[in-house]
């Protein structure tokens, strides 16, 4: 795709922006010129109430928050494993290079963030606007497919949802697959997770089995246990997709995982 095709869809965007405000919606409050390079950010309301998402490090066993420097590639997103912060909003950032998106954040509006470069603030965005424009970008070869659907999933409404899982049961590729499934599974497993719970028995596929898997364990913990036990105790699977099942069962913190294993072991 050109990237002068790219500027001109983000010259529309930030007209419709400007006219949404005009008409007294309450979205971006400066008309903001979005085609020039840099980093710009906008809120958008949040699937759910998010936990809260920031750059952080491992400390005494749990992540501390230490704010995100967006011009540092590879920074850690932590997604701050409490239920004391429940977020309404969340904040996206985008970095344009030669006109085109070279990298997307999201994170809590909270989140201290640091660049040498200016910070374009377009304030409040409807959802559907916002997908609008991250949509065009979520399908490879784009390099930012991955973040694209992460800023996807924290969207409030079904239209995040549906896209996603419509890229996990049909995306253009395995890795694509794999990353909407992940993103459901850390975001919206509440929702989905019936259909997460068919990927796990698409034979012939262990990579999306085994994500799906993977994503069933965000479940609260009780219910990822007899989820995990299910996988377990189907004969039809694949013995390593039962042993995957087993081995995220192990990592789960419910009083269900200690019976369920004495039991394997006692050979009951």
């Amino acid at each position: 795709m050109h990237s002068n095709s790219i500027g001109i869809r983000f010259c529309a965007l930030q007209l419709l922006l400007v006219g949404l405000t005009a008409s007294g919606q309450g979205l971006a409050q400066d008309r903001i010129a979005i085609g020039n390079d840099g980093w710009y950010s906008w809120r958008v309301a949040a699937y759910g109430g998010q936990r809260e998402w920031c750059c952080g490090q491992w400390s005494l066993g749990r992540p501390m928050q230490t704010g995100c420097d967006l011009d540092r590639r590879g920074s850690n997103i932590t997604i701050m494993d409490s239920d004391e912060y429940q977020a309404g909003e969340m904040q996206l950032y985008v970095l344009l290079d030669a006109g085109k998106p070279a990298d997307i954040r999201t994170l809590s509006p909270q989140c201290a963030v640091t660049s040498d470069r200016p910070i374009g603030d377009l304030g409040l965005i409807a959802a559907d606007i916002s997908l609008d424009w991250l949509q065009e970008f979520a399908e490879p070869p784009s390099g930012i497919s991955s973040d694209v659907l992460a800023a996807m999933a924290v969207h409030e409404g079904t239209r995040a949802r549906d896209a996603l899982v419509a890229i996990a049961r049909n995306g253009s590729t395995v890795e694509h697959r794999k990353n909407a499934i992940e993103w459901l599974g850390l975001v919206r497993i509440g929702e989905t997770r019936d259909v997460i719970r068919q990927l796990v028995f698409e034979k012939g596929n262990s990579d999306i089995q085994e994500e799906a898997i993977l994503a069933l364990a965000q479940l609260p913990p009780d219910e990822a246990a007899h989820e995990l036990i299910a996988i377990i105790e189907r004969p039809d699977l694949d013995m390593e997709i039962r042993r995957m099942a087993l081995f995220s069962l192990a990592q789960t913190d419910s009083d269900l995982v200690i019976s369920y294993i004495s039991g394997l072991l006692a050979g009951d």
